[in-house]
């Protein structure tokens, strides 16, 4: 039987189609597995299903940006990838791990961070 931990790797994993062996417990979803927009939002909401997480406390606007694709979006990852810190940071957005994913699973809430 899987711990916790490695089956919340394993959905990841199978969610995003991203081989386990490249997801850490420091792995993150935006910045390490480029996962944005709706695609973020249903991450989150496949995992408090999967999981019975209560996701009530969750605002994905803080962990992902718009879908919607505007002009000038091209120059705004341009920057991004020239910017100083960390993708989130960049993108001004709060960072998601694994390991949180794991917490909140443990907790059956998730908690903002």
């Amino acid at each position: 039987m899987q711990s916790l931990p490695e089956r919340v790797v394993a959905f990841v994993s199978e969610q995003l189609a991203v081989r386990a062996d490249r997801i850490s417990m420091a792995t993150t979803i935006f910045g390490d597995l480029h996962t944005d927009g709706d695609d973020g939002v249903e991450l989150l909401e496949a995992f408090g299903k999967e999981f019975s997480v209560d996701m009530s406390g969750c605002d994905p606007s803080r962990y992902f940006g718009p879908e919607e694709c505007v002009p000038w979006a091209p120059i705004y990852w341009i920057v991004l990838a020239f910017s100083k810190g960390s993708p989130e940071e960049c993108a001004r957005l709060q960072s998601i791990s694994i390991a949180d994913l794991v917490s909140a699973a443990e907790r059956g809430r998730w908690a903002a961070g």
